[in-house]
């Protein structure tokens, strides 16, 4: 009996320390993942940084379009500005009745060019604001092919401004081949005084682009 005592002792001894052995396992094993997780969390930190540079390189492309927006703000204040320019010529502004109808051979473009024209003549002749009505006077239009080779069109027409009183000779040449082919480069588009006897609302001291230019202006 004191045999099996002995070795009852020696086992209930021996469970306590494997019991021991193992709380004190499980303690280092909850510390080691305890460092593990403050390491992940380190890490996390880390990547939480690099997302942050990220944001921050975000914002940067953020400010970067600011800039871009900055610029395009500037350009439209430019463009603005242009617009609202006083010397400005849009050529809309200046619609000859019915030329689009009657011109033929002509793109939008030299019909553009050509009311551009007429807006700055009637500037040099003080007309600003409401001139009313662009007509084309009866029986006026004419068109040829001036040049076969280089397709050379030579328009003339004369316009009437009944509300201002005023008359004016328009002669435009236009080719659809570039200017070093054509040959036209400039004088293109002429808006001129009339002879007086073309005057239908009397005679008022008519100024064109020949004109200024023999001047000296």
């Amino acid at each position: 009996m004191p045999d099996k005592r002995k070795l009852y002792l020696i086992v209930a001894v021996a469970m306590v320390v494997i019991m021991v052995i193992i709380i004190i396992a499980t303690v280092l094993g909850g510390n080691k993942r305890d460092q593990a997780n403050t390491g992940s969390g380190g890490t996390n930190t880390i990547r939480g940084t690099k997302i942050t540079g990220t944001g921050d390189g975000t914002g940067g492309s953020s400010s970067s379009s600011s800039r871009s927006g900055s610029h395009s703000g500037s350009s439209s204040s430019t463009s603005g500005s242009r617009s609202s320019n006083s010397n400005e010529i849009t050529p809309e502004d200046y619609p000859v009745k019915k030329l689009d109808q009657v011109a033929q051979n002509l793109p939008r473009e030299e019909i553009l060019n050509i009311q551009r024209q007429i807006g700055y003549t009637l500037r040099l002749n003080k007309v600003s604001g409401d001139h009313g009505d662009i007509i084309i006077r009866k029986n006026s239009y004419r068109q040829t092919m001036t040049n076969a080779d280089k397709l050379i069109y030579q328009t003339d027409f004369i316009i009437d401004l009944p509300k201002v009183k005023q008359s004016y000779q328009v002669k435009d040449s236009y080719s659809p081949l570039p200017a070093e082919t054509s040959g036209l480069y400039d004088y293109t588009t002429l808006i001129l005084c009339l002879d007086k006897s073309q005057l239908i609302y009397g005679d008022f001291n008519c100024n064109d682009r020949i004109k200024n230019e023999q001047r000296g202006y």
